[in-house]
């Protein structure tokens, strides 16, 4: 278990609970790019923090969503699937599965080894675009086919007299360089 202080954890929850919203019937939504940040910046809290969802979900199922979300990040940010093993296991142990696969969160978790859902999505992006080469769409490095990630690019705000106007850009093709070093500015798929 991860040696943490009570503070570390309460900053941490706190954290977490300003970038989750609830959108009903049992889901929710995250910004992905600051829950990355968030685990990041504390891996021992993030693990700490996951061992006791994972403890208070065995009489509360419903915690397993914020561990899940928690352990994805951890895979992510640092290419450690302890975290999501651990939930998984415990979540089989509570008999939660069913419940999780209800409320849409085992469907889109990533399984442990498996590669990115960003990197498969650009292979694919590839294959039915026909193209031999590119470019990186955020630091224009060269590109060959069925390399970099397909991430969904930024939505920026235009402030006009009418209210607030979005411009959303679309999908990119990122080489790994910027895939792995961008936490911020993208909101990854």
């Amino acid at each position: 278990m991860a040696k943490v202080s009570n503070e570390a954890v309460e900053k941490f929850v706190k954290q977490l609970n300003e970038i989750i919203h609830r959108i009903g019937g049992g889901k929710v939504a995250v910004d992905s790019t600051a829950l990355r940040k968030i685990v990041h910046e504390d891996r021992e809290t993030a693990a700490r923090v996951v061992e006791i969802y994972c403890a208070m979900a065995q009489s509360n199922p419903a915690l397993f969503q914020g561990a899940l979300l928690i352990a994805a990040a951890y895979q992510v940010e640092f290419g450690d699937t302890s975290l999501m093993k651990m939930v998984q296991d415990q979540a089989k142990t509570a008999g939660a599965e069913e419940w999780l696969k209800e409320i849409d969160i085992l469907k889109e978790m990533p399984v442990p080894g498996q590669e990115a859902p960003e990197r498969i999505a650009a292979k694919e992006w590839w294959k039915l675009s026909g193209r031999q080469d590119g470019r990186c769409d955020n630091c224009y490095r060269p590109m060959k086919r069925g390399e970099g990630y397909l991430v969904r690019g930024p939505t920026f705000v235009i402030e006009s007299d009418f209210g607030p106007k979005f411009v959303d850009m679309g999908e990119e093709i990122i080489c790994e360089e910027c895939f792995r070093k961008t936490k911020g500015g993208k909101v990854w798929k």
